[in-house]
């Protein structure tokens, strides 16, 4: 009897879900048939679309996990994750916060400058700007709202103004028409993450710029002390122009993002499953405890096991400091040592965490090893975040906000903004140390190897080396300076010499003879610039050439002035 009115009750069921799927054809008072309703066709509609999706959702859980299983139902994967559960990882679990806070503190670990131009004088815009950031901190909120924006769906910045009004009315200037109320300021701000504010209001006004997007917001939040007491409650409506409103990894959405953990808190729920069972397993594990076995002889004897003094002398034993056991007619047997390391678990599931979130593993995680990879995944590292900057944080982030404190009259309205980020690339001190010794290290190579007959120097530093031409310029000029610099010392020695030869001279023969050591110190000079000559490359500059006729009239005038001082003497 029971089994057939389980028949009869799923027949009645399949009728039922027919007869409402289908529109009914009615007729009017002079029975001509009318055609159903436009409600009619909607809600069939809707019911087909609501059944194929159903049938899709059911044929994709068959081909993944198989004719009669739920891995998610049997993983303990929650179907739907709650803010709630995000927010929970993400205080609890170290691994969670690493996935939420990884690309804001690596987008922000440079700050950008916000200009009004490209000029050195700062104009009034700037100036605001620069005291602003430096009285109320701005760029620490925006990353903080960065960061807490990326647990849930969106995260809001608070922003208090000295307007006297209350939060859930809109801001002097915020709204189409209106002008900024001169000399506002800004007074507080404050990061709220999506487990602590709802959306109250849209626009749904389709003609208005913000059309579907919050109108209204209502914020709840309690700040707890260390004992779990309530130390500040905030409750309260706000206005959309005193919020700044942050989601990350938008898709179709202009409100909501998408949770930096949704992804991947499957293999976040593994990884705290597989560590808790670590400690556990150790715990139980470590210890495994005795077996106490009685001698049959014993038992068939009619001995009996005094089970209170065992039980004394074991927790003696392991909770004391003693170390035996007194033990009689029971032999005492350690069980053997069953732990896992799980260290390879753990560490299949971070790769599967950093693989699905596109983010090196050293760069998530961080690593002792690999450092010569880490030198060569920087680069595309490096454009990524170029990238999240140029595309996310500054149009999305940024310039919202400073467009809003120049609309509510907290900064001067500028000509435009300009936000501009350090380059990622510039190489380190060490970098640039290795980039000297390899440079130095093919220098010495070329000059030693005589390949300069082949390649000009100019050539070689700016085509081989990389070097910038202005670069290469200034190594050329300080080259053809360091050589006369060495030609002067070298002419100096010579005279001196010259000048020691002629003390030596007899007195009636000095006029002859100081003539001859004259000439002979001014061949040597000129011996010396012939040589230098020879030595010029083709690539010295105008300027080097000039420095060095200039050069040879400083030599002539010395020699000259040399020689006026010894015909005195």
């Amino acid at each position: 009897m029971a089994q057939k009115r389980v028949k009869k009750t799923a027949a009645k069921k399949v009728t039922v879900k027919r007869t409402k799927s289908l529109p009914e054809i009615t007729e009017n008072a002079e029975g001509i048939p009318q055609a159903p309703t436009t409600g009619h066709f909607v809600q069939s509609y809707d019911g087909i679309v609501a059944n194929a999706m159903l049938s899709r959702s059911a044929f994709y859980n068959q081909m993944m996990d198989g004719q009669n299983r739920d891995i998610d139902q049997e993983c303990g994967y929650p179907k739907a994750i709650t803010n709630e559960q995000y927010r929970a990882f993400y205080d609890r679990e170290g691994v969670a916060a690493r996935v939420v806070s990884c690309m804001p503190e690596e987008t922000w670990a440079v700050m950008p400058k916000v200009k009004e131009n490209e000029e050195d004088t700062e104009t009034a815009f700037e100036a605001a700007w620069n005291e602003l950031e430096e009285a109320e901190h701005l760029f620490h909120f925006l990353q903080r709202g960065d960061e807490l924006s990326g647990i849930g769906r969106f995260g809001i910045l608070l922003m208090g103004f000295d307007d006297g009004l209350e939060l859930k009315e809109p801001v002097v200037g915020s709204e189409e028409g209106q002008s900024a109320r001169t000399g506002a300021k800004l007074i507080y701000l404050k990061v709220f993450d999506e487990s602590c504010v709802t959306v109250k209001a849209w626009e749904r006004e389709g003609k208005n710029a913000r059309y579907g997007l919050p109108t209204m917001y209502a914020i709840q939040y309690q700040d707890r002390a260390a004992d779990g007491t309530d130390s500040n409650t905030l409750g309260a409506d706000v206005h959309w122009s005193r919020v700044l409103h942050i989601a990350d990894e938008r898709k179709m959405s202009e409100v909501y993002g998408t949770p930096r953990m949704k992804k991947v808190f499957n293999r976040l729920m593994d990884i705290r499953k597989v560590l808790s069972a670590s400690g556990e397993m150790y715990w139980r594990g470590g210890f495994p405890g005795f077996s106490f076995e009685v001698n049959p002889d014993l038992v068939k004897a009619g001995a009996e096991i005094d089970a209170t003094a065992m039980r004394e002398e074991f927790q003696n034993y392991a909770n004391g400091l003693q170390r035996y056991m007194a033990l009689t007619g029971v032999t005492a047997k350690s069980l053997s040592v069953q732990v896992t390391d799980p260290t390879p678990h753990v560490a299949a599931h971070l790769k599967a965490v950093a693989l699905a979130l596109s983010i090196p593993f050293r760069i998530l995680f961080g690593s002792e090893q690999a450092q010569l990879a880490s030198s060569q995944d920087s680069k595309t590292w490096n454009k990524r975040l170029r990238k999240r900057q140029e595309m996310y944080v500054s149009p999305m982030i940024i310039r919202p906000f400073v467009d809003r404190l120049v609309a509510v009259g907290v900064l001067p309205e500028p000509k435009q903004v300009i936000i501009d980020w350090p380059d990622l690339d510039t190489p380190s001190d060490q970098e640039q140390a290795q980039v000297g010794v390899t440079r130095t290290d093919a220098l010495v190579k070329y000059v030693g190897g005589g390949a300069d007959v082949l390649i000009a120097p100019a050539s070689f530093m700016r085509h081989v080396l990389g070097m910038d031409q202005a670069v290469v310029d200034a190594i050329l000029e300080e080259a053809e300076e360091y050589a006369d610099d060495q030609a002067d010392e070298d002419f100096d020695d010579t005279d001196d010499q010259a000048s020691d030869d002629q003390m030596d001279v007899d007195a009636d023969d000095k006029g002859g003879d100081i003539g001859d050591v004259e000439d002979e110190a001014v061949d040597e000079a000129d011996d010396v610039e012939d040589e230098d000559e020879d030595v010029e490359d083709e690539d010295v500059q105008p300027v080097a050439k000039k420095k060095a006729k200039k050069k040879k009239a400083k030599k002539a005038k010395k020699s000259a002035s040399k020689k006026d001082d010894e015909e005195d003497e």
